[in-house]
């Protein structure tokens, strides 16, 4: 009786030994430069249709006090929403603010604390539209993605 392997069935042990056994082929110069081209291609190639791809070196961080920076991701004029990473430091403190749309609040690293509620890593927040936070902060320090409402300071487009 015969057996065949898959990679879906090979053991991560017997993956590890092919690898090792595996030679790397010199290529020449041309080669190399058109397979980096090839390579480049692909991920500069235009997103599907109806979406939007955001490359993490496109957009820089921004210092807006001395404990926190953010990466403003997207913002849709038409709907007053803006996605946005903010690094906070351990120590920060967030002005208290109310919301015109929801606002949703994902704890990627640390914890931080929203009128004394706990939100740590992984959690989800969301706030209604009209509901206010009197107190954001962390002691911890955080890496957090919001969606929440431009605010009215922002100049808009036209």
């Amino acid at each position: 009786m015969s057996r065949t392997t898959s990679a879906d069935t090979l053991r991560q042990r017997d993956l590890a030994e092919i690898g090792e056994s595996l030679a790397p082929v010199p290529l020449s110069a041309a080669e190399t430069s058109a397979s980096r081209a090839r390579m480049m291609s692909k991920i500069r190639a235009a997103p599907p249709p109806s979406t939007v791809t955001v490359r993490s070196e496109e957009i820089a961080w921004e210092r807006e006090s001395p404990f926190r920076e953010r990466k403003l991701l997207l913002r849709d004029f038409e709907r007053n929403e803006q996605t946005y990473l903010v690094r906070l430091s351990p120590g920060a403190v967030s002005a208290p603010h109310s919301h015109d749309v929801q606002e949703i609040v994902w704890v990627i690293e640390g914890e931080v604390q929203i009128d004394g509620h706990v939100i740590r890593a992984g959690d989800l927040h969301v706030a209604a539209p009209g509901s206010r936070h009197e107190d954001f902060r962390t002691s911890t320090g955080a890496l957090v993605l919001i969606r929440s409402h431009i605010p009215s300071e922002v100049p808009r487009p036209g």
